[in-house]
């Protein structure tokens, strides 16, 4: 089966990660984030089953242009490249087992459990890299900021290519996100 550059749905993503501040106006952090999305049902339809899970993952090294460090609203440009990996797993249909691992009393019962078989994976791995801009903004007095940031990713994962623009919104205290 094929998979489509509109395969996906829209998801979620985490990212952890530590770095170092060179300047004011330029400090760079590396990163690992992990992207979880939803499976379209034409995809699912095709390969006739009722569910789906894609993800990627990346390990990124990610340098950062600040524009107004000491300002209350600080804009910033962010670049990154690393390793990502992609992969999609279709599960069979729900079935049945029959397990001897119930024991009560001294006594082992056998009993249905329910289970899913996977019956397909993609997986693909490359290099890659990300473009986006993003700002930071204190709020009042207290040393907390809000922060939003949209990146376009680009990896060579074969002949599709995965491309995504995950859309970040999150609080933190100062420290965090300087």
């Amino acid at each position: 089966m094929e998979i489509s550059v509109n395969a996906w749905d829209n998801g979620w993503h985490i990212t952890v990660g530590g770095g170092y501040k060179f300047t004011p106006h330029f400090d760079t952090t590396l990163d690992y984030t992990f992207n979880g999305f939803g499976v379209s049902r034409g995809v699912l339809n095709e390969a006739q089953v009722p569910d789906g899970d894609a993800h990627v993952w990346s390990i990124t090294v990610n340098p950062k242009l600040r524009l107004n460090p000491s300002g209350k609203v600080d804009p910033y440009i962010v670049g990154g490249v690393g390793y990502y990996r992609r992969q999609f797993t279709l599960p069979s249909r729900p079935w049945w087992m029959c397990s001897s691992s119930i024991h009560f009393f001294g006594v082992f019962f056998n009993t249905l459990v329910p289970a899913n078989q996977v019956i397909g994976e993609i997986t693909n791995s490359g290099a890659g890299g990300s473009l986006g801009a993003g700002f930071d903004m204190g709020i009042g007095n207290t040393g907390l900021k809000f922060f939003s940031e949209a990146r376009y990713h680009y990896v060579d994962t074969g002949r599709i290519p995965t491309r995504m623009v995950p859309v970040t919104f999150a609080a933190s205290d100062g420290e965090i996100a300087n």
